[in-house]
């Protein structure tokens, strides 16, 4: 039966690659006593911390087997977990993938196989993500369990020839993670975000991190009175713009930069920033290009009852 069903993908993996067709997800579980399983795609891209997931619910034919076909995948995406009952399946996946997965219930992740492209990165992100979430009962996100999980990766991908595009998504997410939780550790009790906003470079590739930028200045604004004045808070507001220009999708892009005037709106210093130069442009541009009329019309709402407007 497995062999029918690669004849069967062979020509679909063809036909994807060459056309950019959906990713397509084939599997047959045997002897699992439950038919419904589901598939939670995880976001990876710059804003990964915020974004929710997708969550896909479907039940496995009498014979075990199941077919999920994926429309608009525009990247590599990995963690996304596939769970057939108390179990959890790690799956990779790119733009034209076909996938085939084989699993004897009975026998759990023991009995797990991977074919079809992309076959090797599933059975490395099993191992890499087991062996990060699960050997340590205890998690501390310090500098030496960065140190570790990136050699780890490095062990991996040797292991299972992980090419360097995927493999560099891999080190951002991990290294994004942890800086997040050292971020947000001291976030709303030191100095930190402060020294931050005066230090950061805008020509530093890791504001591809966006959610860190802005978490910063979030936590920044609600917390200035307990922290030093910074010195370029002016500054900082066009370059927030700036990369959500670059780095956010527009389904979430007008929320976030809805929310960044709010954040300025909520200061009497801040507020003043917005009335005059660059940043008065900026805002009213934003007015002008936002299509979701919920959000336009709060902003409006805000910048004339504040006389930014």
């Amino acid at each position: 039966m497995k062999n029918q069903l690669l004849i069967f993908l062979f020509p679909i993996l063809f036909l994807n690659q060459l056309l950019g067709s959906p990713v397509i997800i084939c599997g047959k579980i045997t002897n699992y006593p439950g038919k419904k399983i589901s598939l939670e795609i995880m976001p990876t891209d710059a804003v990964w911390m915020i974004a929710k997931s997708q969550v896909i619910q479907l039940k496995t034919k009498q014979d075990g087997s199941f077919t999920i076909e994926l429309k608009n995948i525009e990247h590599f995406m990995f963690e996304n977990i596939l769970k057939i009952g108390s179990e959890k399946i790690y799956l990779a996946f790119a733009p034209g993938d076909s996938i085939f997965i084989s699993m004897d219930y009975d026998k759990k992740l023991n009995n797990l196989s991977f074919s079809g492209t992309n076959a090797a990165k599933n059975y490395f992100m099993n191992e890499f993500l087991f062996t990060l979430y699960h050997k340590s009962k205890e998690i501390n996100y310090d500098r030496a369990w960065l140190d570790k999980n990136l050699d780890l990766l490095q062990d991996f991908s040797v292991r299972y020839k992980i090419e360097k595009e995927s493999k560099d998504i891999i080190t951002e997410y991990i290294s994004c993670f942890y800086n997040n939780e050292m971020l947000t550790s001291e976030l709303y009790s030191q100095s930190r975000p402060a020294a931050f906003l005066e230090s950061i470079d805008i020509n530093n590739h890791k504001l591809a991190w966006y959610h860190l930028y802005y978490s910063v200045i979030s936590a920044y604004m609600i917390n200035k009175e307990n922290m030093p004045p910074v010195s370029n808070l002016n500054q900082r507001f066009e370059e927030l713009f700036l990369l959500s220009e670059r780095h956010l999708k527009d389904t979430i892009k007008e929320n976030y930069q809805a929310y960044i005037i709010g954040l300025y709106l909520s200061g009497k210093t801040e507020r003043e920033m917005l009335k005059t130069g660059t940043n008065q442009k900026i805002v009213r541009e934003f007015i002008a290009r936002c299509q979701n009329e919920t959000v336009k019309k709060n902003i409006v709402d805000l910048l004339r009852s504040n006389r930014v407007i």
